[in-house]
């Protein structure tokens, strides 16, 4: 930075007090519109409430809560978490459920199956952005993000798909964090939180089969997903 010349030196001096006061009652002024962690304990409390009345067994599926460890649950601060494994009791279908809500969006900036999953030793071995049918016949595509990891077992290999998309409230279902980052820098919006969405299965089901699944699990908890979604909902 350029030195000021000596001539405005005793002038910024006077007036920088008084820019200095200006601006923090414009600060304060701005930010009195904007929501807090209170304003949003209603949303919140609705969103906790449709988790626990979520369905788990429906159609030919049922399921079984899958435990999550505790390290994630300190990462993450949840206010709701969905996390279960689903079968087909007449076929051999089977996939897991994941839906994770948190008061504040910066909290899930760290939850991303790249991370994740690699954490637990997954090597990621492709991915592929995808628009998958929405939830109703007159809602928009769900556009997310499709990853596939592989790890080698006692048993042999292993893949898992993991399809994935996050919910930013009052913008809609997003494919990447970027939202969800922009939603945690933004006071306006970071006391609504954020979501992710992930429905996991393993690589013996072909794409057209995963698509089948994933629409199968996702419509129970639509109801969910689209509360999130909207804060202003009833």
């Amino acid at each position: 930075m350029n030195p000021k010349p000596p001539a405005s030196s005793r002038w910024l001096r006077l007036v920088a007090p008084a820019l200095a006061s200006a601006l923090l009652v414009g600060m304060a002024v701005a930010n009195a519109g904007f929501p807090t962690a209170e304003d949003a304990e209603p949303y919140h409390a609705r969103i906790m409430d449709l988790s626990l009345e979520t369905p788990t067994t429906f159609g030919p599926w049922e399921s079984r809560p899958i435990p999550v460890p505790t390290s994630a649950v300190e990462l993450l601060r949840p206010n709701a978490m969905l996390s279960r494994q689903f079968r087909d009791t007449t076929d051999r279908r089977h996939a897991s459920i994941l839906i994770v809500q948190c008061k504040d969006a910066r909290d899930l900036s760290g939850h991303w199956p790249p991370n994740c999953y690699k954490a637990s030793g997954y090597t990621q071995t492709h991915v592929e952005s995808r628009e998958w049918p929405g939830l109703d016949p007159q809602a928009a595509p769900i556009p997310g993000v499709e990853y596939t990891f592989d790890i080698e077992t006692e048993d042999g290999p292993e893949r898992l798909v993991v399809a994935n998309f996050l919910i930013v409230p009052g913008v809609g279902l997003v494919p990447d964090m970027a939202s969800v980052r922009d939603a945690g820098a933004d006071p306006q919006r970071r006391s609504l939180g954020a979501a992710q969405v992930q429905v996991v299965t393993d690589g013996s089901f072909n794409r057209a089969e995963r698509d089948v699944i994933f629409a199968e699990l996702l419509e129970p908890h639509a109801p969910l997903i689209n509360a999130i979604f909207d804060p202003a909902a009833p």
